[in-house]
């Protein structure tokens, strides 16, 4: 991931609206292993609205972009890009050694419709939490490289 973030130029503001439907997003859990290395979150239901506030606080933090999540669009301007974002679904994909997790999410734009594929790979002892934060860092560096210099 290091290595996109370092391709990364965006000198715009991006406001993100979440598109409150994905809070009700089940985790599709797929594989042959299935013990409590793979934990889905410890019997908590997990807050993605949150979760996806960090993650764009922390890729702010690593890319120097100024990614805000908003409750609703503000008036357009030509220095800020507003996207709506949301989820699709998430499939962990778990092995012997290694869980997957594909966050498919939706960024709509300018009434245009970007499907993304967001993804976490951890060795062992994953948690849903932490391999969603990163699938949604990693999504949102995939559609920030394709459209912030629109």
């Amino acid at each position: 991931m290091n290595t996109l973030i370092s391709k990364l130029d965006c000198n715009k503001t991006v406001h993100f609206v979440w598109d409150e439907s994905s809070n009700f997003t089940r985790i599709q859990s797929q594989g042959t292993f299935k013990n409590d290395y793979f934990s889905l979150s410890n019997g908590k239901k997990l807050n993605y609205r949150s979760i996806f506030a960090e993650s764009l606080k922390e890729l702010g933090k690593k890319t120097k972009a100024k990614l805000i999540l908003k409750n609703s669009h503000t008036f357009p301007s030509d220095s800020i890009i507003q996207v709506t974002v949301k989820i699709e679904n998430i499939v962990w994909h778990k092995g012997f050694s290694k869980a997957i997790m594909d966050t498919h999410l939706v960024y709509n734009i300018s009434n245009q419709v970007v499907p993304v594929l967001g993804k976490s790979k951890a060795q062992s002892n994953a948690r849903a939490g932490k391999s969603i934060f990163q699938s949604f860092e990693h999504g949102n560096l995939l559609f920030l490289l394709a459209y912030c210099d629109r």
